[in-house]
């Protein structure tokens, strides 16, 4: 399991982090619906789970994903 995180920031707002979770190879790319997508968004492949979050959360956002995936 891989955990990639990216800041992600803005004039106006305070910066987040968006976080992808990634399984291997074997796993499918999830893609995002047109509605859904924004012009930041690319495929990643074998990324399973996508999310944001405080940047000061990262660390919690690490030990939530080895949980739910059984791996630390």
């Amino acid at each position: 399991m891989e955990l990639h995180v990216s800041t992600v920031t803005s004039t106006y707002d305070k910066p987040f982090c968006e976080v992808f979770v990634y399984l291997g190879k074997e796993y499918q790319p999830k893609y995002f619906p047109p509605e859904r997508a924004r012009p930041g968004d690319f495929r990643r492949p074998g990324a399973v789970v996508r999310g944001t979050s405080s940047c000061d959360d990262v660390k919690g956002v690490a030990v939530a994903a080895g949980r739910k995936f059984g791996q630390s």
